[in-house]
C-alpha cells in the first residue's frame, strides 16, 4: 500500500495507524484516510465538489479528495478501489463540541447553500421508488426461501417474520405518498448533505472527521430518522428527544419535514439491512447478523410502542403538524 500511494500520489508514507475502521497516515500539514470506494466517477465528481465547497466555507472537519498525479479520484490495490481523503490536523480532545443535534442542523444548513445541481448522489423524491424496489427484491427472495431445503435457522427466522415487515413497508410507503399529497414543502425541505446512516458513531472522538464518501444529497429528515432509530435500539429514547430539541434550536422543521421523518421511521430499514447483510456475508460473519435479527424480531411490539410515542411527540414540537394517526400501532396501553 505504501508503494502504491507513493506511485500514485508522490507521497512517502512512513507509518500507517488506525482511525476507527480506516487506515491513516499523516505528514506535517494534513491527515490522510484510506477509504474503500464503491461508487462510479459521476458520483465521485459530485462528492468531490460538495466536500470541497463545505471545506472552503469553513468546516475544517470535512474531508476532501486528494487527487492522484493523473487527476483521478482514487487508486486500485489488491483488486479493490480506494481513495485518499485529506483532512486538517487538529486535536479532537481540544475541540469544543456542540450538542450533536445543533451540529447536524448547522451542517444541513451549510449543505443547502451548495449552488450546483446534484444528480447522481441525490435521493430527493426517490424514497417511494427505492423502497418499492427494495421490497419487491426481498419479497422475491423470500418466496424462493419458502420451499428451500435444507433450511437454516436464519432462513427459518426470515421466512416466518418477513410478512410482518411487508406490512410495515406498505404502511411507510402509503404514509410517504399521503405526505407528498397533503403537505407543501418549504425552504427547509430543500435538499442537503446527508449520511447513508447517521448515528451517534458518525461524529465522535474516535473519528472526529466528516467522511465525504459516506454522504448523499437528500432531505434532512433522513439523518434525523436514522439517528432516532438507533436511539430506540440502544434504549436511549431520552437522548433522542434532546437530539431533536437541539436540532430545532437551530432549524425549525416544517410539517412536511416531520411527516417525512415519520414515514422513514415506519420503513423497517434495520430489518432489511440485517437480512441483506447476512446473505451477502461470508460464513464466519453471518453469526453476527443472525444474532442481530433475533434481537430485531423480538422487539416488534416495543418498536410499535416507540413509533406511537414519537407520533405523540411531533405535535408537541410543532402545533401546525396534523400527523395522521395509525390505528394499528401498539401504544403500550393494555
Amino acid at each position: 500500500m505504501k508503494k502504491v500511494i507513493q506511485e500514485h500520489y508522490g507521497m512517502r508514507v512512513h507509518e500507517f495507524f488506525s482511525i476507527s475502521k480506516y487506515q491513516a497516515f499523516r505528514n506535517e500539514r494534513n491527515l490522510y484516510l484510506v477509504v474503500p470506494l464503491n461508487m462510479n466517477d459521476q458520483e465521485l465528481t459530485e462528492l468531490y465538489y460538495l466536500s470541497q465547497y463545505l471545506y472552503d466555507h469553513g468546516d475544517q472537519r470535512v474531508t476532501v479528495f486528494a487527487l492522484t498525479r493523473n487527476g483521478q479520484f482514487g487508486f486500485r490495490y489488491e483488486e479493490e478501489n480506494f481513495a485518499l481523503l485529506k483532512a486538517s490536523l487538529f486535536d479532537s480532545r481540544e475541540r469544543e463540541t456542540d450538542p450533536i443535534g445543533k451540529e447536524l442542523a448547522l451542517f444541513h444548513q451549510a449543505g443547502r447553500q451548495f449552488p450546483y445541481h446534484l444528480q447522481h448522489i441525490s435521493r430527493i423524491g426517490q424514497w417511494k421508488s427505492l423502497w418499492e424496489i427494495r421490497l419487491e427484491q426481498l419479497e422475491s427472495f423470500w418466496k424462493s426461501k419458502l420451499h428451500a431445503k435444507p433450511i437454516k435457522s436464519f432462513d427459518q427466522l426470515f421466512v416466518e417474520t418477513f410478512p410482518y415487515y411487508i406490512g410495515l413497508c406498505e404502511n411507510a410507503i402509503q404514509y410517504l405518498v399521503d405526505t407528498e399529497l397533503d403537505e407543501q414543502p418549504q425552504q427547509v425541505d430543500s435538499g442537503t448533505v446527508c449520511y447513508q446512516r447517521f448515528t451517534d458513531k458518525t461524529w465522535s472522538n474516535e473519528i472526529p472527521y466528516k467522511i465525504s464518501t459516506e454522504w448523499l444529497f437528500d432531505h434532512a429528515s433522513r439523518d434525523l430518522a436514522e439517528y432516532t432509530r438507533q436511539c430506540f435500539f440502544k434504549n436511549r429514547i431520552n437522548e433522542c428527544v434532546e437530539f431533536l430539541s437541539s436540532y430545532e434550536g437551530v432549524q425549525k422543521l416544517s410539517p412536511f419535514s416531520w411527516r417525512l421523518y415519520y414515514s422513514r421511521l415506519l420503513f423497517p430499514v434495520h430489518y432489511f439491512e440485517c437480512v441483506e447483510s447476512y446473505y451477502l456475508s461470508s460464513e464466519e460473519k453471518r453469526i453476527h447478523y443472525e444474532n442481530k435479527l433475533e434481537h430485531i424480531v423480538t422487539k416488534p411490539t416495543q418498536y410499535e410502542t416507540f413509533l406511537s410515542s414519537m407520533m405523540k411527540q411531533i405535535p408537541l414540537r410543532n402545533h401546525q403538524v396534523q400527523i395522521p394517526k395509525l390505528e394499528w400501532l401498539n401504544d403500550g396501553n393494555p
